[in-house]
C-alpha cells in the first residue's frame, strides 16, 4: 500500500498492536520529518479516513482486515508525479500563489502534477486538515471550476489551458492575506 503513495517502507511505522481485550490497534507514524515524507505519510492516513492527531485504526482483527483490503482496493494505481522542469515548476508556482490569495498554507495541502500524454493535470490528493483552510481550499477550487468531494479534484488540460486556468483564478482571487 506505501508503494502506491511512494512511500517505502522504511519511510512509515505501521505498529499492530494487541490489547487484552483481544481487540487491535493500527498506529500509523512517519518515521521521518521530511516534508515529501510527511505528505505522502497525510495521503495514506487520510484514505483510511483518519487524522495526524488520530492516525490509529482500532477494532478485532477481522475488521482491521476488512478495512486494509476496502483501502488497498480504493486506491488507485498512481504513477509517482512527474519529475520537475520549468513547466512543471511554473504550474506549481501558480497553484502556490492562488493558495497564497486564499489565506491557505501551501504545505497544508498536497497537490501534484502528472502527465496523461500530451494532457498534463493537477491533483489535489489531500486537503488542509484545519477547518477553516478547508474552507477557503474549497472556495479556491471552485474558482477554477472544481469542487471538494469524494474523488481526487483534479485539474485537466494541456500546460497551456492549466496555466491559464490558474492564472485567470488568481487574476479573480481576493488579494493576499497573511495566513
Amino acid at each position: 500500500m506505501l508503494d502506491k503513495y511512494n512511500l517505502s517502507p522504511a519511510d512509515a511505522d505501521v505498529d499492530l498492536q494487541r490489547a487484552a481485550s483481544g481487540e487491535y490497534s493500527l498506529v500509523f507514524t512517519p518515521a521521518s520529518s521530511d516534508a515529501t515524507v510527511v505528505n505522502a505519510f497525510r495521503r495514506v492516513i487520510a484514505a483510511f479516513g483518519l487524522s495526524e492527531n488520530s492516525a490509529r485504526l482500532d477494532g478485532t482483527y477481522g475488521e482491521l482486515h476488512a478495512e486494509l483490503v476496502r483501502v488497498l482496493h480504493l486506491l488507485p494505481d498512481r504513477r509517482p508525479f512527474d519529475a520537475v522542469d520549468n513547466v512543471n515548476t511554473a504550474l506549481m508556482n501558480k497553484v502556490v500563489e492562488l493558495a497564497d490569495r486564499y489565506g491557505i498554507n501551501p504545505c497544508a495541502f498536497v497537490a501534484g502534477i502528472r502527465s496523461e500524454g500530451a494532457r498534463s493535470m493537477i491533483q489535489f490528493d489531500m486537503p488542509p486538515q484545519d477547518a477553516a483552510e478547508q474552507t477557503r481550499f474549497g472556495r479556491m477550487l471552485a474558482a477554477v471550476g472544481l469542487t471538494v468531494g469524494a474523488d481526487t479534484p483534479t485539474l485537466r488540460g494541456s500546460d497551456e489551458e492549466l496555466y491559464d486556468s490558474l492564472q485567470s483564478a488568481i487574476d479573480r482571487a481576493p488579494k493576499a492575506r497573511p495566513r
